[in-house]
């Protein structure tokens, strides 16, 4: 956010800042997320650079920089109410079924790919391996179900975060996109951010299977000596 407000106001001088030079702002910054992201930017992301930019007035106001804060006839744009539709228990269960079945198949193609390169010699030190997003991505389905966690916090999950033995994920990150529109990892905002989820057995057992296959893979592409257990 700070930079975004650099961007426009960064070179005027905080007592020379107005309600309408934030407007316009505002209307700016809008406009350039919303082509970027290639959708219209959201009135709740609209509603948190409000408050950012008023706390930031405020501590202004509190340092005797200004003598009102210009937020203040800043209209506050209304926090959109959440569409959201959980799925039915028929419905999880269907997607489930065919996830299972999806796995299987993905498990399957990736060994059978594993025993060609191996049969041609060419299954060790070698720089990249190909198949594996595709598992990743249905174990991120998975988590999904099973949890309910938001996709960038499923995203942001190491193997840290993972309790074989209590069978829990640990919430502290997410993977997120910035302003710039780089992605990278950013911790929750909130302490309620922050939190441990309790998963299936089913679920957790496929974690493991992933992280099995995973440390092979490494141990193939040399990241691991032979004597490495599971991340």
């Amino acid at each position: 956010h700070i930079r975004c407000f650099n961007k426009h106001i960064g070179n005027v001088r905080i007592p020379d800042i107005t309600a309408r030079m934030i407007d316009n702002m505002l209307t700016a910054i809008r406009k350039e997320k919303s082509e970027r992201l290639g959708h219209p930017v959201s009135s709740t992301t609209m509603h948190r650079l409000h408050g950012t930019l008023k706390l930031i007035f405020k501590q202004a106001v509190n340092y005797d920089l200004i003598l009102r804060n210009p937020m203040d006839k800043v209209k506050v744009p209304k926090v959109a109410e959440p569409n959201r539709k959980s799925l039915t228990k028929d419905e999880a269960a269907k997607l489930l079924k065919a996830l299972n079945e999806h796995t299987e198949s993905a498990y399957e193609e990736f060994e059978t790919k594993e025993m060609r390169q191996k049969a041609w010699g060419v299954d060790k030190d070698r720089t990249s391996i190909k198949g594996i997003s595709g598992i990743a991505f249905l174990l991120a389905v998975r988590i999904g179900i099973a949890t309910g966690m938001r996709r960038g916090e499923i995203f942001g999950l190491d193997w840290g975060a993972f309790d074989p033995e209590l069978h829990t994920l640990a919430v502290s990150q997410s993977l997120s996109q910035f302003d710039d529109g780089q992605q990278g990892i950013k911790s929750p905002k909130t302490p309620s951010g922050y939190r441990v989820i309790h998963i299936d057995a089913a679920t957790a057992k496929e974690i493991e299977r992933f992280g099995e296959m995973q440390v092979q893979l490494l141990h193939k592409l040399m990241k691991l000596p032979s004597d490495e257990g599971m991340l």
